[in-house]
């Protein structure tokens, strides 16, 4: 065991040894990684141990340098530290060079940023890297396909957990997105995109339309959650996946064709989008996710497919405008609480008949028809 310690403690000091050089060159401070001849961008040197702010030297834009050199040696500049420009309220704009491959826990937090330009070489960014940057309004991204394959890390957070842990994609806070410096309000994924990482998207109030071209596409959990603005979203008949909560608070999608999906629907793809009153759903589908369509509150009909044989649990839960509901004879199972608020449910149809021999209630089981 004390082997085990000494070499788990070695291997620590290593790692932070090869970090523990901090410098500064320029206007910034970096810490060295001599082994990598890399370089991280770090907070102003006294920050912690000051009352002014960080980096409160530097006014206006900052443009992040490729390479640096320090002691005759060069180092490529590859990462923003975690907290690097925290508070850095004179900060209006940062642009990232081609080099910067991730963006560390809150590198941003409470920062005067109005601007950023992330080049498509970032593959990583921290959740909370921009915590709190209530100024930010202009994101600029070089391409989609690039921005679609960022992982935001951790890579999926519960939306009512701490807020500290919560998304903070810069787009939270950004209106305006530019791709290629053109501001987009639409957005067409062509065929060459196959995926949207989990939160690439969400909470962004300047979206009003996507349209997906390819069936291989795989849309990561909260890739559209909160997307409060959007209106339209064009799927193809196919689609390869559809992850958790992916349209959650969607709450001006008013319409909406259902893809077939490899698999199942995972849960509440469209939970709480108000707005929501037509839904198609494809005669394939066999099972409905949990919280499917949970506090969709303007939804009056639904027509479920004659394939379907599954109604999962939450399903229309909360949909308080829901008055007429058709199931199909094949329909084996009502998960627990699937209509549980639907107080303006008048109407409910199975096969050629009347459907009387369910009984709603809250029960936290599953009902057989």
């Amino acid at each position: 065991m004390k082997k085990i310690f000494s070499a788990l403690l070695l291997s620590l000091l290593s790692f932070a040894t090869s970090f523990s050089q901090k410098v500064n060159v320029g206007d910034l401070w970096y810490s060295l990684d001599n082994e990598n001849m890399t370089a991280e961008v770090k907070m102003s040197f006294n920050y912690w141990n000051q009352e002014n702010e960080n980096y409160s030297y530097i006014q206006g834009d900052v443009v992040i340098p490729s390479t640096i050199t320090y002691d005759d040696a060069s180092y490529t500049v590859t990462g923003i530290g975690g907290s690097a420009f925290c508070n850095a309220k004179g900060i209006k704009s940062v642009s990232l060079p081609s080099t910067i491959k991730y963006i560390d826990f809150l590198a941003f937090e409470k920062c005067g940023l109005k601007t950023v330009y992330i080049p498509s070489s970032v593959d990583s960014i921290a959740t909370t890297a921009f915590y709190h940057c209530d100024s930010l309004g202009n994101v600029y991204i070089e391409n989609l396909k690039s921005w679609c394959e960022i992982v935001f890390f951790p890579s999926y957070v519960e939306p009512d957990a701490d807020p500290m842990f919560q998304f903070y994609n810069p787009l939270q806070y950004a209106s305006n997105l530019y791709v290629d410096g053109v501001k987009t309000t639409d957005l067409y994924f062509p065929d060459s995109i196959k995926s949207i990482k989990n939160n690439a998207f969400v909470n962004f109030r300047g979206l009003h339309s996507i349209s997906i071209a390819s069936e291989k596409m795989q849309i990561g959990k909260n890739a559209f959650y909160g997307c409060r603005n959007l209106e339209s979203v064009i799927f193809p008949e196919h689609i390869s996946k559809i992850s958790d909560k992916a349209f959650f608070g969607c709450t001006s999608l008013a319409t909406v064709d259902i893809p077939i999906v490899d698999g199942e629907y995972e849960m509440e793809l469209f939970s709480g989008c108000s707005n929501l009153r037509d839904v198609k759903i494809p005669g394939e589908v066999s099972k409905l996710g949990v919280g499917m369509f949970q506090n969709c509150s303007n939804l009056e009909e639904i027509v479920l497919p004659c394939s379907l044989t599954l109604i999962g649990s939450r399903s229309f839960m909360g949909c308080s405008s829901l008055k007429s509901i058709t199931f199909p004879d094949r329909l084996q199972t009502i998960g627990a609480l699937a209509f549980s608020g639907c107080v303006s449910l008048e109407n409910m149809y199975h096969g050629d008949g009347d459907f009387d021999t369910f009984s709603l209630t809250d029960s936290s089981s599953s009902s057989s028809v």
